[in-house]
């Protein structure tokens, strides 16, 4: 829904991505009022590129967040469609569940649950400023021209502050493909002297009826798989058929022909936010 008037939270949530839907529903369970703020309703939960949740390290790291009732293991396991537990002919320290999940269906459990949440309301739109009162954030300013008073704004924009997408040498941009960028907010940002840069790089995304499948090996799941969730629920247990996964190898080949294609300038020119 959109703001026609100033509104006032406890604590606003800038971003709808993993760690933002995390932000709104921890707050929610500390039982004060939360306004989670994304461009869409829909784009909310949204798996962008890997549909892999866990791995090694990361999958330590869903489990810690599974251990303060968090929403990723939960939403993982009811749209797993392949579990593997990698390292397993390791100690259990290093060892490391993967969960591959449908995006669609991960996406629709996050939102299952968000909408459990009474105490969040879902403001759709762009934040194009903070309101600085102070020197203290006091809320925002949509591109609307609307505001939303709060005691507290959270930013959990990831890729979409003043996102830039390059694809070869072509410069878009954007947060996301074939979504917008928060510009004016990224550029408050920086001339505030906060100019962190998140470098994200992506594989291709490949048709299967693309993929010669007979020339890579098979990433076979585990047998009794191992969910992420410490205390799995019916209504969080995926009952997707599971779905045979491939691995691909690098040589020295395709090596070569990445560094053929590989622009240290681009990559440079990205890194200082010049792209």
């Amino acid at each position: 829904m959109g703001c026609a008037m100033t509104q006032t939270f406890d604590i606003i949530v800038v971003g709808g991505g993993h760690a933002g839907c995390e932000a709104a529903a921890v707050a929610v369970r500390m039982g004060v009022s939360t306004a989670l703020v994304s461009f869409t309703r829909e784009s909310i939960g949204a798996m962008s590129c890997n549909p892999a949740i866990g791995g090694l390290g990361k999958g330590h790291l869903v489990r810690e967040v599974d251990a303060f009732d968090g929403l990723i293991g939960r939403a993982a396991d009811a749209a797993a469609i392949h579990y593997r537990m990698l390292n397993l002919s390791k100690g259990t320290a290093v060892q490391g569940p993967r969960v591959q999940a449908d995006r669609k269906l991960y996406k629709a459990a996050i939102h299952r649950m968000l909408d459990a949440q009474n105490g969040l309301t879902i403001v759709e739109g762009e934040v194009a400023s903070l309101i600085m009162t102070d020197s203290q954030v006091s809320g925002i300013v949509m591109a609307d021209g609307s505001t939303i008073d709060a005691k507290a704004v959270i930013l959990a924009t990831g890729t979409f502050l003043n996102g830039k997408l390059f694809r070869g040498e072509e410069r878009l941009e954007g947060g996301r493909t074939g979504e917008a960028a928060s510009v004016s907010l990224g550029q408050q940002i920086r001339d505030a002297g906060l100019n962190d840069i998140i470098e994200l790089g992506l594989g291709m995304s490949d048709a299967r009826s693309l993929i010669e499948a007979c020339n890579m090996a098979a990433d076979d799941k585990d047998q009794e798989p191992t969910q992420l969730q410490k205390a799995p629920q019916p209504e969080t247990t995926s009952h997707q058929p599971p779905i045979l996964s491939w691995a691909q190898r690098r040589d020295v080949a395709a090596l070569d022909k990445a560094r053929q294609g590989w622009n240290q300038r681009l990559l440079d020119a990205a890194r200082k936010g010049d792209g």
